[in-house]
């Protein structure tokens, strides 16, 4: 009789736990705003999945392979995705960036994406940076650095966040905070501008910062989330794709 209250008990802790993670997971979709998942498979247009908008990305090159979570988009130094978004996923007052990433080239320096008079994220010297275009009396990028430099095959989710209110840019991986930086002022969006996926600005910089890598699920929201929420992104996607109520941190990064 105990044996059967104590399963009873410990799974509904395990659905409470899981019902938590997927109700705040849900409450971060609605702030999201592009969404690339790269599941395509196949052909030149990667299908932006967010509910407000439906800015799709342009392939310009790159290979489809199995990815973190199904597909993703592979880059050999002189390929990248375009996408001409608009206003409404730049810099109001917050912003987070967030996708898979992994790389067998390791001390590389390359975009790993870039929206310019927004976000930048970025290797240099092979380690994860981030960058928020910012106005607080005269317009300037506001670099942080992770101090994280990927090893060659693994898999790693990065995240960086801006908001107004804090002041301040921080950079996540694998869902732990790193790194933040003072970034005030207001967001200063430079319009008609080109998001580059794997690469700078190649309408305005072409051939430039190309990368080499497979980037995977890439995700912008219009506010800053917190350590918790992308941690629980992180944990959703590994309980939809696994099919499973948990997964261990060592499966997620294999």
């Amino acid at each position: 009789m105990l044996k059967k209250i104590f399963i009873v008990v410990f799974v509904s802790l395990v659905l409470a736990v899981v019902s938590q993670t997927f109700c705040e997971a849900q409450t971060a979709e609605e702030s999201l705003v592009l969404y690339l998942p790269f599941d395509e498979g196949s052909g030149g247009t990667a299908e932006d999945h967010s509910e407000l908008f439906q800015n799709d990305g342009t392939l310009e090159g790159g290979d489809w392979v199995n990815g973190k979570l199904n597909k993703a988009l592979s880059f050999d130094g002189s390929s990248y995705v375009g996408v001409m978004p608009g206003g409404e996923v730049s810099i109001g007052q917050g912003t987070t960036w967030a996708f898979w990433f992994k790389t067998d080239v390791e001390g590389q320096t390359a975009y790993l994406a870039v929206l310019h008079g927004t976000m930048m994220l970025h290797l240099s010297s092979g380690s994860i940076n981030a960058e928020v275009w910012t106005n607080p009396g005269g317009a300037l990028w506001n670099p942080v650095n992770s101090g994280v430099a990927p090893k060659s095959g693994e898999w790693y989710h990065v995240a960086a966040t801006w908001s107004q209110d804090s002041g301040e840019i921080t950079v996540y991986i694998n869902g732990e905070e790193q790194a933040s930086a003072v970034a005030a002022g207001a967001a200063s969006f430079k319009g008609g501008r080109q998001l580059a996926i794997a690469g700078n600005d190649q309408l305005t910089y072409p051939g430039e910062g190309l990368l080499r890598g497979v980037i995977d699920d890439f995700r912008i929201y219009n506010r800053a989330l917190s350590e918790a929420e992308i941690m629980e992104i992180i944990l959703a996607l590994a309980v939809s794709h696994k099919g499973k109520l948990a997964a261990t941190w060592g499966e997620m990064k294999n």
